[in-house]
């Protein structure tokens, strides 16, 4: 796939402007795909296609009976919960994989070859927060469903507000999550900075 990157990528200067512009755009988004990919893979290899959904499934459903236990089922807090719980999951997502991507890279050996690539590193790191990011909405959406159809709560939000809000909170959040990535390089121990900074944001976060 890198190969084939740079090429689309240094035939770019064969053609006029705009068509150098959309070759280079193809490429990046090659390479993304391409990134994103390669980590799903890896997590599935590590995780098992059984065992990964098996573990996405359970800590929903269990985070979710613990809410029912503590508010009750017919309370608006427990309501309230459920949608910050779904929120919170994408907060979660930007401490523990986004800002841990490239010091995870650098103890597996392949932060070097990675930013040798033929591509900018935006592609790469997109492809990457993009795998944490289809785990981190599969795990809200069973949240949510089982918040809907295990106990009945009912959602009606405005979409289009919805969705404006999603893509502006989670700009937010990538952007955070690239800034910890870099300090965990730094200090060379990622996973020890989350876990400071989780309660932190927990708390700000609500």
């Amino acid at each position: 796939m890198l190969p084939n990157v740079w090429v689309n990528w240094n035939s770019s200067k064969c053609f006029g402007a705009g068509q150098g512009r959309l070759n280079a755009l193809g490429a990046e988004l090659s390479a993304m795909a391409a990134s994103w990919r390669a980590m799903t893979s890896e997590r599935l290899y590590h995780a098992g296609l059984g065992g990964g959904f098996a573990v996405l499934l359970a800590l929903p459903l269990f985070q979710v009976g613990i809410l029912a236990l503590i508010y009750g089922t017919d309370s608006d807090l427990f309501r309230y919960a459920i949608v910050a719980m779904a929120g919170n999951a994408f907060v979660m997502n930007t401490l523990f994989w986004v800002g841990e991507i490239l010091d995870r890279e650098r103890v597996k050996g392949t932060l070097v070859a990675l930013f040798l690539t033929p591509c900018s590193r935006f592609a790469w790191l997109g492809g990457f927060t993009a795998a944490g990011l289809v785990e981190t909405a599969v795990v809200a959406a069973v949240i949510l469903g089982v918040g809907r159809f295990g106990f009945g709560v009912r959602f009606n939000p405005n979409l289009p507000a919805l969705v404006v809000t999603m893509l502006l909170f989670l700009a937010a959040l990538w952007g955070m999550g690239l800034i910890f990535s870099g300090i965990g390089l730094l200090l060379k121990k990622s996973n020890q900075l989350a876990n400071l900074l989780y309660n932190i944001v927990m708390l700000l976060g609500g």
